[in-house]
């Protein structure tokens, strides 16, 4: 069993209660404008651009096969002609480029996580799953969280509540806690996100059947959620679910959007 992983992060204390490893898979059904993690959208590992670190020395350019690297004068790449031969990767002396996201084993991802054992028993943490979306890679997901469990590890998911309602219910006894996004009023999810609400909110009423412990996420985003009614809307659904146990307003930061650039998903100007 093995999935595509993009980054294992240690000493996580947001995560989750106590000190966490949380491991970042790749793949999202959703296409939030404003996500934080917009490397993780695209399943697969892809190159990495870091503009800031690029010295325009070319090398790059002379040495790929597959003509996705221009000067032009600056730095232009077309993403969707590479092909991840690493080749311009291990010529780099500056370290800007890069291929985000690799294929690992459970095995591999449990040796990392396992590593910080420590700080788990010391601080009531444990392993976290992010993303991306981890739904989008269940049976990796539930491997991972099975062979935590195994391990008398404490397990989070951290999930926009989109994906396969009969996959989510195999994941469930393998969980502890569940960090549930919730972005927007339902009438404009599909809007902004691209999916419908209607499979999320299944899978909420899901995880308040089996009085799971969940921990409301919400993206407080300027222009698009941050009033008043947003804010009652999350009232209202904390009321409604009893599984709901705590609420975290999260406030937005543009990283993402450096990020975003960084995999060809928008220029440098935005759009």
């Amino acid at each position: 069993m093995s999935g595509v992983v993009f980054d294992i992060a240690k000493v996580c204390l947001r995560d989750g209660p106590g000190i966490r490893t949380t491991v970042f898979l790749k793949g999202c059904m959703l296409s939030c404008p404003w996500c934080h993690n917009p490397e993780s959208i695209d399943p697969n590992p892809q190159l990495f651009f870091r503009q800031a670190r690029c010295t325009g020395c070319q090398t790059c350019e002379k040495i790929c096969k597959h003509n996705v690297h221009k000067f032009l004068p600056e730095h232009e790449l077309a993403f969707k002609q590479c092909t991840l031969c690493g080749q311009c990767i291990a010529q780099c002396q500056s370290h800007a480029l890069t291929i985000m996201g690799k294929h690992m084993t459970v095995e591999q991802v449990m040796a990392e996580v396992l590593a910080d054992m420590p700080f788990y028993q010391a601080s009531g943490g444990g392993m976290t799953l992010s993303g991306g979306e981890p739904l989008y890679q269940a049976e990796f997901s539930l491997a991972l969280l099975k062979a935590a469990k195994a391990q008398g590890i404490n397990t989070a998911i951290e999930t926009s509540g989109y994906g396969e309602t009969e996959k989510l219910e195999k994941i469930i006894p393998f969980v502890d806690y569940f960090l549930f996004d919730y972005k927007i009023n339902p009438k404009y999810y599909q809007k902004f996100t691209g999916v419908a609400f209607a499979v999320i909110e299944r899978n909420l009423e899901l995880l308040n059947q089996y009085n799971m412990h969940v921990i409301l996420r919400c993206p407080i985003v300027p222009g698009v959620n941050d009033n008043d009614s947003h804010r009652q809307e999350i009232a209202a659904l904390a009321q409604k679910y009893k599984c709901i146990k705590s609420v975290e307003m999260l406030p937005y930061h543009a990283l993402g959007a450096s990020k975003a650039v960084c995999v060809g998903k928008f220029k440098p100007d935005g759009h």
